[in-house]
């Protein structure tokens, strides 16, 4: 049962057919944080590898670049050789070990 105050949403349904009304129960604009584990390779000696998680990948990536990192500032530049995105910190977590 959909209380007379949520908010609706007109919805297309399959092939574009019109479907009507469709609730919204606001559990769809969650916020999700997603943990990523990754691999990053020296540029500057592509046989350093530096393993690790972040939740904003890119912006961690910059401070690696940027020297900001005490244990990669020695090899910058770095790419991201692998990312994989999580949803679960503990899954991520296990999969960093």
């Amino acid at each position: 049962m959909v209380p007379s105050e949520a908010p609706v949403l007109r919805s297309s349904g399959e092939g574009g057919r019109d479907i009507g009304m469709v609730p919204s129960y606001g559990w769809q604009a969650i916020p999700i944080t997603m943990k990523y584990v990754y691999m990053l390779k020296s540029l500057s000696d592509p046989k350093q590898r530096y393993v690790s998680s972040a939740t904003d990948l890119q912006a961690r990536l910059r401070q690696h670049n940027q020297g900001r990192v005490p244990h990669t500032a020695t090899y910058v530049p770095w790419e991201a050789h692998i990312a994989i995105c999580f949803n679960d910190d503990r899954r991520a977590a296990q999969d960093l070990r």
